[in-house]
Parts: structure tokens; C-alpha cells; sequence
């Protein structure tokens, strides 16, 4: 799904429908090098629990295990 005319489009458009839509993370975007970060507003194992998933060939999920990490 395209959500953007252009790649830095999409990827504005991304970061701001998360940053919309959900109470759980927050997205920021660095467009030098299209990073997209998400991190969990819940700090310990439950934001570190939460799961997403991504069914584009266009992106990479980092970790692959598609949950967040850290502490």
C-alpha cells in the first residue's frame, strides 16, 4: 500500500498516522536515511511486548522478531 506520492511522503505519513492512531508507541521519523522508530510508551516488559507486523516488501523490521526491545 502506497500512503505517500513520494518515498519521504510515505514515510512522513507513516510516522503520523502511528503517532495518531495509537496509545501504545510513538513513532519519529530521521529522513536522511528513512529510519522509522518506534519506541513503547510502556517502559519495561510490557512495552517490550508489544507486537507488530508488517506484510510489505519495502520495509525491514528490526528486530526481526517483530517486538520491541530494550528496557
Amino acid at each position: 500500500m502506497v500512503i505517500g506520492l513520494t518515498p519521504d511522503e510515505t514515510f512522513q505519513n507513516l510516522v503520523e498516522q502511528i503517532n495518531t492512531n495509537s496509545t501504545f508507541v510513538l513513532a519519529a521519523i530521521n529522513t536522511d536515511i528513512r529510519l522509522v522508530t518506534i519506541t513503547a510508551l510502556t517502559e519495561g516488559i510490557a512495552g517490550n511486548s508489544l507486537v507488530f507486523t508488517s506484510s510489505s516488501s519495502q520495509m525491514t523490521l528490526i528486530p526481526g522478531t517483530a517486538a520491541l526491545e530494550g528496557v
